[in-house]
């Protein structure tokens, strides 16, 4: 889709935004039949799809089997380089008026600061993958006027162009003295959600973030202040405080999982994977309010599994009206659902896509942890395991892709992660018949467990 905004401008520029002009929707998104309208080029989407497709380039060249698609991507990225460098005069001067809102999506533009960070973030990424000095120059020449750097803080807001500028420290060429000074900067911002505020213990919870962060999208902000701590680490900054850093990443990353003043992991959906007390709804025209898949425990299907919504916000507009997430504290600022205009739940469920690239890069970084041969492997229901009928009445039928052993048990458990019913399975069958009768009407996850494999799935329990 990025190679087809490019493409399309017929310069190597991008378009800037492709939409609809009115505000329906439809669930599933297979029936929604709404013209998409493509906006013209612009500096802000040119210099972004350059540094998407630099970025890329540079990860994926280091996998041999992708090297070809990433020389690719990275060729396109100087394409998109060199349109941008005419169309802002050598990047002097910024289209930041190109959407006049008529499509109906977030305001595509940037402003010219902004477009300069984005143009630094390309270059440091060009620089990795071609060595080009046009590159070097430009990085070296413009890192001391793009924040983290140009303000000395290091804050949770200028997350890609710190990445690259860490990035930058690391690369053949580039001079000691500014390598020097990110890393100098970078190594004086203990007090930033870091160690300073782990060791006083400044949260109850683990996860601080001020009263003012508290805002729409606090979620993705809980979720970069881990990923700060976990950049001291990677760039070897303040080597005695790692396993601090580390420790603080943790907090942060448990703050969404559940270790919150709610008691609820900011993931939607999760009770067949280990949580307790999830997000039942997200604000999403796919997953809207009354559809099957409006709430995981009273609709059919539910929300898919594993979105981060948007968390606590202190500022919703609809607070007068609508409590909570109004008049609660700013990290209680929070509401489990997904009702549309006038109460505006977007403000605070809605599961935006850079909430998700902020978590699973947290989640991702702290993974570091080997799997033992032995551990269990958890398979969906599917392929593995087959649940028939679904919808059920009494009775279940849960086939298996082999025989049961006298260490398997099947498990049935609520929405809310409780187990309600314990059965021993037919031994040597690869059918089991499991009696609900004493079930009450309502969603389930039934678990099929043996010592080294788990297979899961939702069914739905019906008295009609």
């Amino acid at each position: 889709w990025l190679k087809r905004m490019q493409d399309g401008t017929g310069t190597n520029g991008f378009l800037l935004k492709l939409g609809a002009d009115n505000y329906n929707t439809a669930s599933p998104p297979s029936t929604d039949t709404n013209p998409r309208y493509y906006l013209p080029e612009c500096t802000s989407a040119t210099l972004s799809g350059a540094a998407i497709f630099a970025y890329a380039g540079e990860v994926l060249r280091k996998i041999p089997a992708l090297q070809s698609y990433a020389a690719d991507l990275t060729n396109r990225a100087k394409l998109a380089w060199a349109r941008a460098d005419v169309t802002t005069q050598g990047f002097t001067t910024f289209e930041t008026d190109c959407d006049d809102g008529d499509i109906k999506a977030g305001d595509a533009d940037m402003d010219a600061a902004v477009q300069l960070e984005t143009a630094f973030i390309a270059s440091v990424y060009l620089l990795a993958s071609t060595g080009e000095q046009q590159f070097l120059t430009f990085a070296e020449t413009n890192y001391s006027q793009v924040k983290p750097f140009s303000e000395n803080w290091w804050g949770p807001y200028s997350t890609a162009s710190a990445a690259a500028m860490m990035y930058l420290t690391t690369l053949p060429g580039v001079s000691s003295s500014v390598s020097s000074a990110i890393q100098n900067s970078k190594s004086g911002m203990n007090y930033q959600y870091s160690v300073d505020d782990f060791q006083n213990g400044t949260d109850l919870y683990r996860g601080f973030l001020e009263e003012w962060a508290h805002h729409w999208g606090s979620n993705q902000i809980r979720a970069t202040a881990g990923n700060q701590n976990l950049e001291f680490i990677a760039y070897n900054v303040n080597p005695s405080q790692e396993a601090t850093y580390r420790k603080a990443a943790f907090g942060y990353l448990h703050w969404l999982h559940g270790v919150n003043p709610m008691d609820i992991c900011m993931l939607s959906n999760m009770y067949e994977h280990g949580g307790d007390n999830c997000a039942n709804e997200i604000y999403h025209a796919w997953f809207d309010d009354g559809t099957d898949w409006d709430h995981a425990q009273n609709s059919l299907h539910g929300p898919p599994p594993g979105y981060l919504t948007g968390g606590p916000n202190f500022y919703f507009s609809e607070a007068a009206s609508v409590s909570p997430p109004g008049n609660q504290p700013p990290s209680k600022s929070y509401k489990d659902w997904n009702t549309g205009w006038p109460e505006s739940s977007w403000e605070v469920t809605e599961p935006v896509i850079y909430y998700q690239a902020a978590y699973v890069l947290l989640l991702s970084r702290l993974m570091t942890q080997s799997v033992s041969a032995t551990s269990i492997t958890e398979r969906e229901v599917g392929s593995s395991m087959q649940l028939s009928p679904n919808p059920c009445k009494d009775v279940v039928h849960v086939d298996l892709p082999e025989p049961s052993t006298a260490e398997d048990q099947i498990l049935i458990f609520d929405l809310q992660g409780r187990m309600v019913r314990r059965y021993a399975p037919v031994l040597s069958a690869q059918r089991q018949t499991v009696d609900l009768s004493e079930l009450p009407q309502g969603m389930y996850i039934l678990r099929y467990a043996s010592p080294h494999t788990r297979y899961s799935g939702k069914m739905l329990v019906k008295r009609d």
